[in-house]
């Protein structure tokens, strides 16, 4: 691929591919968002914005446990040749709840020289937000996500659930106004690296995206600069898998899929397979993760406690009720262990572990697909994942994951095994 289609600091951009180990580490927001999507489940969620907006991820760099944690979990990851930092998730980064979070991950990244990628909806993100985060790091590329280009659609796709009041057309307005701005900023980062600093992300929305939607993107990515212009499916919620639904196109869904798909933004291409083709932000090399055959990263999300998960849209299924950074701390914190930046490593050890263990389970159950999101068995992998966590719940009140015992951590990883091999039975039976 050319590079001038490529994201500078992405993981095809970086050529992550030709590496192996620990090579992306990937940080969520709240679901808090200023937008309301087709097809995204975050508007919908005001009880788990407010939960997320409480409990806040100041705790990784407000000194609450004695250390600066952010800045202890990115030393861990730069000592193990990790090479990019990207924040994906369910809400929009820039947004007042979770910009402050963001600005302190721009600052910690900037200092150790950590490229960094954020996956923004690009209202908030003008002339000053740009400086702002460039005066952090100056290793950041953005991708942006839109799903039309047509102003009298905007509402349509963007606002569904926000009365009609011209506000949709102004938000359309401030996009076009902040398209001088993208351009620029792309084009200082291709004069320097020879790759962009700017790409557009689309999904192709079942009943909803049409052709002009989409001809429309296309002309925007051309009056960027011809940015790279990513097209993909949507992939559907865990709040819709668990419930047994599936994920239908009709005819002219596929039509569109046909003609305008690229594939996801997170796939590096290495080994000789189609098999090996990954998201570069799952653990653990190579499917069936046997070694580091290739680069993996995992998903850290600050705003859950600080729990782990399979993906970043998997908040819902993730390991807070049972292994977390933030119980971890708080443990250590309340013993005479106390906190320091090894224990913060430690526990990243043990977690990198953990989503592997955890995702290799559901690929030997439900067969390898590169994308836990778009898995045409979705709803039997995330009913596996949520009957991980409820059996690792039991044994946590059974004592069985005692924090404060000196073998916490091989704990954790001998129950987790044998909750994997449990929850496989029950779901293979169902």
């Amino acid at each position: 691929m050319n590079d001038k289609n490529l994201l500078a600091y992405s993981p095809n951009g970086l050529d992550l591919g030709k590496y192996a180990g620990w090579q992306t580490l990937l940080f969520t927001t709240s679901r808090a968002c200023n937008l309301s999507c087709d097809g995204c489940w975050t508007s919908s969620t005001n009880g788990t914005i407010a939960r997320q907006a409480r409990s806040g991820a100041g705790w990784l760099y407000d000194g609450t446990y004695g250390i600066n944690v952010l800045d202890a979990i990115l030393d861990k990851f730069y000592d193990e040749q990790g090479k990019l930092v990207a924040c994906m998730s369910e809400g929009e980064p820039l947004v007042g709840a979770n910009y402050p979070f963001i600005s302190e991950l721009m600052k910690s990244t900037g200092k150790r020289k950590l490229p960094a990628l954020l996956f923004t909806n690009g209202v908030y993100l003008d002339r000053d937000k740009i400086a702002e985060i460039y005066g952090e790091n100056e290793q950041v590329s953005y991708c942006i996500s839109m799903q039309t280009g047509l102003r009298d659609r905007y509402a349509g796709v963007m606002l569904t659930d926000r009365q009609a009041n011209g506000n949709e057309k102004r938000t359309f307005d401030t996009l076009v106004n902040n398209f001088d701005v993208w351009r620029d900023y792309d084009k200082s980062i291709l004069d320097r690296t020879g790759k962009r600093g700017i790409a557009l992300k689309s999904y192709i929305i079942p009943g909803k995206t049409t052709e002009r939607d989409l001809e429309a993107l296309r002309q925007v990515s051309i009056e960027l600069g011809n940015v790279p212009w990513i097209v993909t499916t949507i992939g559907m919620h865990v709040s819709d898998s668990l419930k047994g639904k599936i994920s239908e196109q009709d005819e002219e869904t596929a039509r569109l899929v046909r003609k305008y798909n690229t594939g996801p933004s997170a796939t590096v291409s290495f080994g000789r397979t189609e098999n090996e083709r990954l998201c570069s932000y799952i653990s653990n090399g190579s499917y069936p993760f046997e070694s580091p055959a290739g680069p993996f990263g995992i998903t850290f999300n600050p705003f859950e406690q600080g729990q782990i998960q399979t993906c970043p849209y998997h908040s819902l299924i993730g390991t807070k009720e049972w292994f977390s950074l933030r119980d971890y701390l708080y443990a250590m914190k309340e013993s005479s262990q106390g906190v320091t930046d090894n224990k913060v490593r430690e526990w990243f050890d043990a977690a990198v572990k953990a989503e592997t263990m955890v995702t290799r389970g559901a690929f030997d159950l439900a067969g390898y697909e590169h994308c836990l999101m778009r898995h045409s068995r979705k709803p039997r992998i995330d009913l596996f994942i949520a009957e991980v966590n409820t059996e690792m719940v039991e044994r946590r009140k059974e004592g069985a994951l005692d924090i404060r015992d000196e073998k916490y951590f091989d704990n954790v990883l001998k129950n987790l095994e044998q909750a994997i091999n449990s929850a496989s039975r029950k779901v293979q039976i169902q």
